[in-house]
């Protein structure tokens, strides 16, 4: 008995393995906001909204690196930075969406998302910038 046991044990193991090892490999965080503010303040992380155009003019993060998802462009993102870089949008499944992407396509071996996105930073009254980007 202890032999099938194992060999259960053993064949649920070959299949979960890689889940496991690929959700391990993407690490891919939903983010709290207060410690988002902290690594941003602290020079630790890099913000990439990733909203489209017209968005921006309600609200945007000051900083934050706009790559909008409609023309995703992998090459924008400062991979060199050595800094954690934190995905954006305003409410959080777009940028869950890029960030699971970068990880998948081996562009960052870690992609953060900041949860509830820019809707849920406004409402817990952390910074935030209005009208048209200064140029």
């Amino acid at each position: 008995m202890a032999a099938y046991a194992d060999l259960e044990q053993k064949l649920l193991w070959d299949w979960t393995a890689p889940l496991i090892n690929d959700f391990f490999a993407m690490i891919h965080h939903a983010m709290l906001r207060k410690r988002c503010t902290e690594w941003v303040s602290d020079g630790e992380a890099v913000m990439i909204d990733v909203r489209e155009a017209e968005e921006l003019a309600k609200a945007r993060l000051d900083g934050a690196v706009h790559v909008p998802m409609s023309s995703f462009d992998p090459a924008l993102i400062p991979t060199d930075t050595g800094k954690k870089v934190v995905f954006v949008c305003a409410h959080g499944q777009r940028s869950e969406q890029i960030g699971g992407y970068v990880v998948a396509e081996g562009i960052l071996t870690e992609a953060y998302n900041m949860a509830d996105g820019l809707a849920a930073w406004a409402v817990a009254g952390l910074p935030f910038e209005t009208g048209p980007a200064s140029t």
